[in-house]
């Protein structure tokens, strides 16, 4: 009878089987994995264990749930909502005779129910393949240093305040020469007592953890190839130290290394489990660098997105390499999505690589890719040349990593809003991606030697594009830097037209990776318009929106 309730309540989630996305990549699959599933419930507390789990419920017979020794029932995340908690979740099909299913769907608390779903094909972004691991490191070949102004800023850094860097990926080799002194070490963790010292569920996890394989060895499971050590050392990897590169923030970030992906890995419940892991153990910035436009839609992923952003962490995300205009994965607003620019030392500097997505949803450009790829670390010691969005997310998490570590009291919102309002404008050599590549190419050196300007006003458009014409009942209205989200509400923002005031609210929150500020309104009709914008629209700063505070515009 519990199989027979749990299969009817998967079937009424109405997903399929198998979905595919599809990039210049290939096919990425999203499959249903037998037997396993994904619940969510209303709960009172934060919940962590499956004990908790359990008293939250309140229902007879379940106190056999908080036995998670075999690992068939495990709570994913719990993410606060208005009224409480949202907890997921993770149920394997070898649980279901044990357990009183329909007791569960009909408890008050019950939401809903997902698959936990395997994602299969290569969801790395990287598209350059590693060139002569063996070859000789030299610092002079990392472009794309001077080309953000790396290396005249390293000399400027207090290096006391570290940030952590979770590098979310197949793995991380820890005794790299080149890495080792920058790898994360958790301190309240007593390495080898087999005890769960600091008692959040890991034991020994004293450098990260393996999501895949459920065990505290975070290294990849590739001996020469590993696209996580790869990342890491974009970040990280240790300066003036005699041996291989530099990453960008080697002098201010730690990495905490996060395979959720080497060795068969990556389905709904690990991704999940690895996000609210390193939100809840010390993590500043999150950089992954894989093709997510398949999780649209996968609640899992979504919830534990959501997750990262309540928490205050910078979540950095590839955009991905299907030289798509707006990718999926513009739904994803929580997330910095970074496409992919060139660094060279020719003519190509900061050309759009042809690969790299671009459009809505795109928030800021990286350098990752130029002279066959970025230079970076590789396991067994080695050094190898990879190319793609894939690079560029790290370089971006990396320039965050420096502003916040010079500037340790500031919020996320705040060192988003500096990241992104100190790029460099490269439109003149993308002239056919004009407005599509987010605020530009990050500059290291910008960032942490000029102050923001006050936030602009510079465009106004319908919600699908293009001028406001006749019938319109939203706007789009985009800022020449990011607002503070607690500001964007609807008092103040006032709309006249033709026949007065025209009613105005929140489309949907706005979020630091928002493109831009949407407003719902009454129908439009023709005629001439003004959009007030008070004082108490601010950035992360304070700063009111500066210029005319009332805008004028058409509807046609």
């Amino acid at each position: 009878m519990g199989r027979l309730f749990l299969l009817g309540i998967v079937c009424l989630t109405g997903t399929l089987a198998m979905a595919s996305t599809q990039s210049k990549q290939g096919i990425v699959q999203r499959t249903k994995i037998p037997g396993e599933y994904i619940m969510s419930f209303k709960t009172a507390d934060n919940v962590r264990t499956m004990g908790q789990f359990a008293a939250s419920l309140k229902e007879p017979g379940l106190e056999l749930m908080s036995r998670e020794s075999d690992g068939s029932v495990k709570v994913l995340l719990s993410r606060p909502t208005d009224n409480g908690y949202k907890t997921l979740v993770l149920v394997k099909e070898n649980s279901v005779d044990r357990f009183t299913w329909q007791s569960l769907s009909r408890n008050n608390q019950y939401i809903k129910v997902q698959p936990n779903y395997r994602y299969t094909g290569d969801l790395k972004e990287d598209d350059t393949p590693i060139v002569d691991p063996n070859m000789d490191p030299r610092i002079e070949e990392q472009y794309h240093h001077d080309v953000m102004g790396n290396t005249q800023v390293w000399s400027l850094l207090d290096t006391t305040n570290k940030i952590i860097v979770a590098v979310t990926d197949d793995g991380v080799a820890l005794d790299h020469e080149d890495l080792k002194a920058n790898i994360f070490t958790n301190p309240n963790e007593i390495p080898g007592n087999s005890i769960d010292d600091d008692n959040n569920g890991y034991v020994d996890d004293v450098q990260g953890w393996n999501f895949v394989k459920n065990n505290n060895d975070p290294r990849p499971p590739s001996t020469w190839n590993s696209h996580g050590t790869h990342v890491a050392g974009i970040v990280a990897a240790t300066k003036d130290n005699g041996v291989g590169i530099a990453g960008t923030a080697s002098q201010v970030a730690m990495i905490m290394p996060l395979n959720f992906a080497g060795g068969g890995g990556f389905t709904s419940a690990i991704v999940a489990e690895t996000y609210r892991y390193a939100a809840d153990n010390g993590a500043d910035i999150i950089t992954t660098s894989y093709r997510i436009d398949g999780f649209v839609g996968d609640e899992a992923v979504e919830e534990a997105i959501g997750y990262v952003y309540d928490k205050g962490l910078i979540h950095f995300n590839s955009a991905g390499n299907g030289s798509q205009d707006s990718p999926r994965r513009k739904a994803f607003e929580e997330l910095i999505l970074v496409c992919n620019t060139i660094a060279d030392d020719g003519s190509k500097t900061d050309i759009k690589s042809s690969s790299s997505n671009y459009g809505e949803g795109i928030d800021v450009c990286a350098p990752g890719e130029g002279a066959g790829g970025i230079l970076s670390t590789l396991p067994g010691n080695k050094y190898g040349r990879m190319g793609g969005t894939s690079m560029a997310s790290p370089n971006a998490a990396a320039v965050a990593a420096l502003i916040w570590s010079q500037n340790p009291t500031w919020t996320r919102d705040m060192v988003v809003a500096q990241l992104l309002g100190s790029t460099d404008n490269i439109d003149s050599v993308n002239t056919k991606y004009v407005g599509k590549l987010g605020s530009g190419r990050v500059n290291s050196l910008r960032a942490l030697t000029e102050n923001l300007e006050s936030p602009q006003l510079k465009l106004i458009k319908e919600s699908k594009g293009g001028k406001v014409k006749k019938g319109a009942k939203a706007l789009n209205l985009r800022f020449t830097h990011r607002l503070d989200p607690k500001t964007v509400i609807a008092d103040h923002f006032v709309l006249t037209g033709p026949q007065g005031a025209v009613s105005v609210s929140i489309a949907r929150p706005y979020k630091m990776g928002s493109d831009y500020v949407a407003l719902s309104t009454d129908i439009l009709d023709p005629g001439s318009y003004s959009l007030s914008i008070d004082s108490g629209l601010t950035d992360p700063f304070g700063a009111s929106v500066a210029g005319n505070k009332s805008i004028s515009f058409s509807v046609e």
